[in-house]
């Protein structure tokens, strides 16, 4: 048999292969080129709104409403439909169903969604208090159809209440992302918020917390000293906190605050990945460096 004979007689198998070894080169050229970032939310079905604003979704196919260029969330979400934190993957493993939830810094929602989709009929108190994330979280919940489950609270929490200056984190994560590492001259925005405490705000309007969840590294430890009641009436509690000891350190005195939640009864925990949760002693936390994630338990994990 010629080789012209055997072309024509497998032709179709030939063209098979000379399509597949196409497609395959060009996923390896956009895997390594921005092209891919920019088609993958496309195909992903994201729609484009004003104000630099996108309807994504997460993994699981929950629709939110982001920042397309938000450095927190933005990239990973849009293309992966998930968010690569170690914060959220702890919080959401420890969480179950029927739980009572307390989120400080809700953000857009991303994890106030999944947090409300798992605990179905429980309840997910969703703090946050910049007045531009806020409207855009409240619409997230409605286009969830967690409006039962998720309480909202436009609110800044601390160790006393009154009215406060926070960082506009948005901001804030913007210019870390334009410097590169490298000090930023830019000044820093501070938003004028009413500042309460989570006992006054959650304490008595529910049962015992289940999850308390804290990710506003450095204030961790003035917004606990505003939750003591909760602390001691809730015998199961968790709290899963983003921990930076340089930031925290500015405001209180670590090594005394771990001392005292030691002297209640928490057991301490580092988180490192998920299912990858090891006990930690204060010494240990106190060597720690940049944002580590940190869990305070009266239950053994």
């Amino acid at each position: 048999m010629s080789i012209d004979d055997l072309f024509t007689k497998n032709k179709h198998i030939y063209l098979l292969v000379v399509i597949a070894v196409f497609l395959f080169g060009g996923v390896v050229i956009l895997e390594k080129s921005q092209t891919v970032e920019n088609l993958i939310p496309i195909l992903r079905g994201e729609v484009t709104l004003k104000n630099g604003i996108v309807i994504t979704c997460t993994k699981d196919g929950s629709p939110l409403l982001v920042k397309k260029n938000d450095p927190l969330l933005g990239k990973h979400l849009r293309v992966s439909g998930m968010v690569n934190s170690v914060f959220s993957d702890t919080i959401l493993e420890l969480c179950r169903s029927n739980d009572v939830v307390v989120e400080v810094g809700s953000y857009f929602g991303y994890n106030s969604v999944l947090l409300g989709k798992k605990v179905k009929n429980g309840i997910v108190y969703c703090l946050e208090p910049n007045s531009f994330i806020f409207p855009y979280l409240r619409k997230n919940i409605i286009i969830n159809d967690l409006e039962s489950v998720c309480i909202l609270k436009s609110v800044a929490v601390s160790s006393s209440k009154g009215d406060c200056d926070i960082e506009d984190y948005f901001e804030v994560a913007e210019d870390r992302q334009k410097k590169n590492g490298t000090n930023s001259t830019k000044k820093k925005q501070l938003l004028r918020v009413s500042c309460s405490t989570l006992d006054h705000e959650i304490q008595g309007k529910t049962g015992s917390v289940n999850l308390l969840a804290i990710d506003i590294p450095g204030l961790e430890f003035l917004i606990l000293g505003g939750a003591m009641k909760i602390l001691n009436e809730s015998p199961n509690i968790v709290v899963v906190v983003t921990f930076q000891k340089k930031e925290a350190a500015k405001n209180v005195d670590v090594e005394s605050e771990l001392d005292q939640l030691h002297a209640e009864g928490f057991r301490f925990y580092l988180a490192q990945g998920k299912n990858d949760i090891s006990p930690i002693t204060i010494g240990e936390i106190l060597e720690l460096t940049g944002n580590i994630v940190l869990i305070f338990s009266k239950k053994p994990l």
